[in-house]
């Protein structure tokens, strides 16, 4: 973290430009009927809907989904992540973010122009 720009969660941009935000979520113990996973890249100007799994589970116990889109900031605009995932009658899922590199929950955000 360049600059103390993250916080609990949060990437708060330090100019205005174009940035890449990305992110990925590890999924543990999620069930078979989980139909619907979507993935918002959320900053303070749009919310972008970045990935969508839609009637099928495409990681029946555990796995990533990963998203990055580029997008359009302002000094002092913000940057989160949030996932959805429906199906099963809880609606809850385990999201794992102590895994190693390859399995593990992250987000990051980059200026990129």
């Amino acid at each position: 973290d360049i600059g103390s720009n993250f916080s609990n969660g949060t990437f708060t941009a330090p100019v205005t430009g174009k940035y890449i935000v990305y992110g990925s979520f590890y999924f543990v113990d999620t069930v078979t009927n989980n139909n619907q996973t979507i993935i918002y890249l959320q900053t303070s100007n749009r919310i972008y809907n970045a990935l969508r799994s839609h009637g099928y589970n495409i990681f029946p116990y555990q796995g990533s989904f990963t998203a990055s889109v580029v997008a359009d900031m302002d000094a002092s605009d913000t940057f989160h992540m949030t996932v959805n995932m429906y199906g099963h009658s809880s609606n809850t899922v385990d999201v794992d973010g102590t895994g190693t590199p390859i399995n593990s929950t992250y987000m990051g955000a980059a200026l990129i122009a």
